[in-house]
């Protein structure tokens, strides 16, 4: 058996640590984040610990709603099918984000009933040692409103997929007919890029175009996206300056509502080192906060310019967000700079 990973506020820790004690006395391995060993690079070690585990438990509450931390590793785990099991401490309702995975409510305190610990032996016992951490099955998740009747489900899923898949391959065919007859016009292969300078460019380069041509058989569609404060940050502190720059911005079509928001980032500094991480990176709408679905973790050394990508998956509705980037998980004035965007 794996061991499971346990998600909560630290504000949460007298819950979290007797949830945790209880499985130990049922022989389930647990991990939570303050057990690292002395001189752990703790970042590092919590992506290594939730990428290893079996299952997922989520404490829910309004405090862990607010940590960054909390939500970043409800959708590592999510994105790696990971079985998620959402306790709901305190608060109205479920999340949004597992909304449609079933809850066990612990509201009064109180750990959860028999019913949780039967699910959750079923779902690590399903994880065997031959299948790769992390593979995306449908037979490990959890989502689901109860594990009952859970063949019988999967089997319909099983024909409803390949029905689906034989009505798009027809369509296809019709639409490939109909385009041959000329009832369609051709799809053009050429592409809108939005390059932002290495330098800090005006707003004129920012929006200029570039088209390319897609080397693949699939078009794929690519909008521009404007950077009118400019393409980059310099922060200082006493130990130096740390720069990141956006060398490119784009983004590419996922499906009707949904997009990928692609950025190439340059990270600079003249001390003794400096992070570029995914969690360096937010994508700010309003009240959304959109975390990257990709992971990056480099560190860049003195007089070293080192490049990653950031990923984002976004409303294809949204016409603008914030760009919040941050120096480690530093929460120093200095250490925070945003830049806008625009998505035309």
């Amino acid at each position: 058996m794996g061991h499971i990973f346990i998600s909560y506020s630290h504000k949460d820790t007298e819950y979290a640590h007797t949830l945790a004690e209880h499985l130990h006395s049922m022989s389930f391995p647990v991990w939570i984040d303050d057990r690292l060993d002395y001189g752990s690079q703790w970042p590092r070690e919590i992506q290594k610990q939730l990428d290893s585990c079996d299952a997922f438990i989520l404490i829910m509450s309004p405090r862990s709603f607010d940590s960054e931390w909390v939500l970043s590793e409800l959708q590592r785990a999510k994105r790696k099918a990971k079985p998620v099991f959402p306790l709901l401490l305190e608060g109205d309702e479920s999340w949004l984000s597992v909304e449609s995975t079933q809850y066990y409510d612990v509201r009064n305190r109180s750990l959860p009933d028999d019913e949780f610990y039967a699910d959750l032996k079923q779902a690590v016992s399903a994880r065997t040692p031959s299948q790769p951490q992390g593979s995306a099955t449908k037979a490990e998740s959890v989502e689901s409103s109860r594990p009952r009747g859970r063949k019988t489900v999967g089997w319909f899923a099983v024909g409803g997929l390949a029905a689906i898949c034989i009505c798009l391959l027809t369509g296809v065919i019709w639409f490939q007919r109909l385009a041959d007859k000329g009832l369609f016009p051709s799809i053009s292969t050429g592409t809108d890029i939005i390059t932002a300078q290495s330098n800090t460019p005006s707003p004129a380069a920012l929006t200029s175009i570039v088209v390319s041509a897609v080397p693949t058989v699939a078009t794929i569609i690519v909008l521009p996206v404007q950077l009118p404060d400019g393409s980059q940050v310099t922060m200082v502190d006493a130990g130096g300056e740390y720069q990141y720059t956006i060398l490119s911005a784009q983004r590419e079509h996922l499906s009707q509502d949904k997009y990928l928001l692609r950025l190439r980032i340059r990270a600079w500094t003249n001390a003794g080192a400096m992070p570029l991480w995914s969690d360096s990176f937010r994508l700010v709408a309003g009240d959304l906060t959109i975390a990257p679905v990709n992971d990056l973790n480099l560190l860049v050394r003195q007089d070293e310019m080192v490049d990653g990508d950031v990923i984002f998956e976004m409303d294809a509705l949204l016409k603008g967000a914030i760009l919040r980037i941050r120096w480690g998980n530093s929460n120093a004035a200095w250490a925070i700079k945003e830049l806008r965007m625009i998505f035309p």
